[in-house]
C-alpha cells in the first residue's frame, strides 16, 4: 500500500459518515470501533531499527505488527536504501482514538475537520521518520550515528515545525480546520511520556532547535567556522528536507 492509497481509504471512511442539517458529522459506533485510549500510543520505544532482515517477507512483517500494535512508523537506515514505513492499522487506531477523546468537547466537526485531522496525524509520523532519514544522510557526510535520546527529541520537534508550517497556509486542510480541534490535537498527539520523545519541548523553537541539531551533527571543525562568523547553524538546518534519494517509503 502507498501513502496515497492510505489517505484515500481514510477519506472514504470519513465521507460515508452522515451529517446533520448544518454539515456537522454524526459519528457512529462503527467509525470508532474498538480503539484504545490515546495514552497507549504515547510511550513509544525507539523507532529506528537496524536489525530488520533485508529479506523480510509479509509473514515477518505480520508478526512484527502483532508485536508492536502501538508503533506508528519506523525508519530502517541505509545498508541498502533507507526505508520509511508507516503502519496503517496503528495510525488509523491512533487517529480515531484522538478524535474520540477530543470530540466531546467540540460540539461541531465537519468532514473537512476530520480529513485535516487525519492529515495532521499521518504527517506527524511521516515527517518524524523522514527526519531520521535526513540524519542518516548527514551522518554519512559528517560522521556520527543515531543517538536515541537526542534524535528522537529532535525528530518530534521537527515534525511539529512541519505541521505548524502547514497550519500557516490558509488554503491547506490543516490551515482551514477548526481552531480548537487543531489545538487539542496538537496537545494530545505530542503528549509523549517516554524518554527522548518527551524532551521535544527542549527544542520547541528555532532558537533552541538549530544549535542542538548542530551539536548533534558536529560537522568537522564547525566551531572554528562559527568563530569566523559562518552561520553554520543555518547551513545545517537548511540541509534538512533537501536530501534526495537513497530511501523508499511504504505502508504496511
Amino acid at each position: 500500500m502507498t501513502i496515497d492509497q492510505l489517505n484515500k481509504m481514510i477519506a472514504s471512511e470519513i465521507n460515508r459518515l452522515p451529517e446533520d442539517e448544518f454539515g456537522g458529522v454524526i459519528f457512529d459506533d462503527e467509525f470508532f470501533g474498538d480503539v484504545p485510549e490515546p495514552d497507549e500510543f504515547l510511550e513509544p520505544s525507539p523507532d529506528v531499527f537496524t536489525d530488520i532482515p533485508k529479506d523480510a517477507d509479509e509473514d515477518w512483517w505480520d508478526d512484527f505488527r502483532r508485536r508492536n500494535r502501538t508503533l506508528l512508523g519506523v525508519y530502517i537506515p541505509m545498508n541498502s536504501p533507507g526505508q520509511v514505513i508507516l503502519f496503517c492499522d496503528n495510525l488509523m487506531r491512533f487517529y480515531k482514538s484522538l478524535v474520540r477523546a477530543i470530540q466531546p468537547g467540540i460540539p461541531y466537526l465537519t468532514k473537512l475537520d476530520l480529513n485535516a485531522a487525519w492529515t495532521l496525524v499521518r504527517m506527524k509520523t511521516h515527517t518524524h521518520e523522514m527526519f531520521h532519514y535526513y540524519c542518516d544522510v548527514l551522518h554519512g557526510i559528517f560522521g556520527g550515528s543515531y543517538t536515541y535520546l537526542i534524535e528522537e527529541a529532535l525528530a518530534v520537534a521537527w515534525s511539529r515545525f512541519q505541521i505548524q508550517d502547514e497550519r500557516a497556509k490558509w488554503q491547506s486542510q490543516i490551515g482551514r480546520m477548526n481552531g480548537l480541534f487543531y489545538s487539542q490535537l496538537m496537545k494530545w498527539a505530542f503528549a509523549f511520556r517516554s524518554a527522548g520523545y518527551r524532551d521535544w519541548v527542549l527544542y520547541a523553537d528555532d532558537i533552541r532547535f538549530k544549535p542542538a541539531l548542530l551539536d548533534y551533527m558536529a560537522p568537522g571543525d564547525f566551531r572554528k567556522l562559527q568563530g569566523n562568523g559562518v552561520d553554520v547553524e543555518h547551513l545545517i538546518y537548511g540541509l534538512l528536507g533537501q536530501c534526495r534519494g537513497g530511501f523508499v517509503e511504504g505502508v504496511r
